[in-house]
């Protein structure tokens, strides 16, 4: 194991570019994470007919107006829907682009709005979730790279075994994602002092389970393709399409029940959902743990016996 890493970290010398390219792109996601889960949320723009007493520090920007606004003014997104006081303390409520707005502002009115998600820790991890699991196939090209040239096999020649040339492979790619991405989360917690919306530790978990995931699909990708290049080409489109679908940065296709039923076989989506859950309870989670772990296990296996099977051959 300290072999591989020794060749490693000298093959790597060599690629201060790539490092820095992926290292800088996790940042900048991360950065801008952070800041947009710090903005106030805002779910829509309300026009209020009328005079009327409303809550404080809502969720909703409200607009007085003398009368309903027009569907131009809905159209164009000036508006999302409009507020007015009638016989009784009722409020009229119409929203005639978004219905289910209404019943969350009637909710945020009568003071039940529901418990909102973790909206800084899910945006942070939906961010970085493409860059970390692009850079844990990236960095898993070496596996590529060594049964490509050959190389493998001369290592295995060796006292070397594959089982403990693929361990060594995989937790060096890991340790080169998880370690800055924890680092930097170390340095925006206790220099600049943003709120993270969740504790170090709760990073620290999702952030493993990301590492491990990419570098598992990084290593079953290179194993199954015959080069390096054709394996991280295929396996960057995979994970571009699958993260979008699963909601990484927005959800899409709610409206359709099979589209998300179809995004749930993915595991970044029990990442996502995971992220999503009041802090203290996520990893009481345990089907959504579960289909993560089963997942980076069955793309690890896959690789190995892939890889054996052709070094046989």
């Amino acid at each position: 194991m300290r072999a591989v890493f020794s060749l490693n970290r000298h093959r790597y010398r060599q690629r201060l570019g790539q490092l820095l390219l992926i290292f800088s792109l996790t940042a900048v996601s991360l950065v801008a994470a952070i800041y947009l889960g710090n903005q106030p949320v805002v779910l829509g723009r309300i026009a209020v007919i009328g005079e009327v007493d409303l809550p404080p520090n809502g969720p909703f920007i409200f607009t007085t107006v003398d009368q309903e606004p027009t569907n131009a003014e809905f159209m164009t997104g000036k508006f999302d829907g409009y507020l007015a006081l009638i016989a009784n303390g009722e409020y009229q409520i119409s929203t005639p682009k978004k219905k289910e707005m209404a019943s969350v502002l009637r909710q945020w009115l009568a003071g039940t709005q529901p418990v909102e998600d973790n909206q800084i820790l899910s945006k942070v991890i939906g961010f970085m979730m493409m860059f970390l699991l692009m850079g844990g196939l990236n960095f898993s090209a070496l596996i590529g790279e060594d049964k490509e040239q050959h190389q493998l096999e001369r290592l295995l020649i060796s006292p070397l075994s594959l089982k403990t040339y693929l361990i060594s492979q995989c937790l060096n790619a890991f340790l080169l994602l998880y370690l800055p991405t924890m680092g930097l989360l170390l340095v925006i917690q206790g220099i600049f002092r943003q709120e993270l919306g969740a504790s170090l530790l709760t990073y620290s978990g999702l952030i493993a389970l990301i590492c491990a995931l990419g570098v598992s699909f990084g290593t079953l990708m290179m194993s199954a393709f015959k080069t390096s290049d054709t394996a991280n080409m295929i396996g960057s489109a995979t994970l571009v399409l699958s993260t979008v679908v699963s909601g990484s940065f927005g959800i899409i296709g709610k409206e359709h029940q099979w589209f998300t039923s179809f995004s749930q076989l993915f595991p970044q989506k029990s990442l996502l959902s995971l992220a999503t859950i009041s802090e203290g309870r996520i990893f009481l989670q345990t089907g959504y743990l579960i289909h993560v772990v089963c997942s980076s296990c069955l793309f690890l296996l896959g690789g190995i016996l892939i890889l054996g099977k052709k070094l046989k051959n």
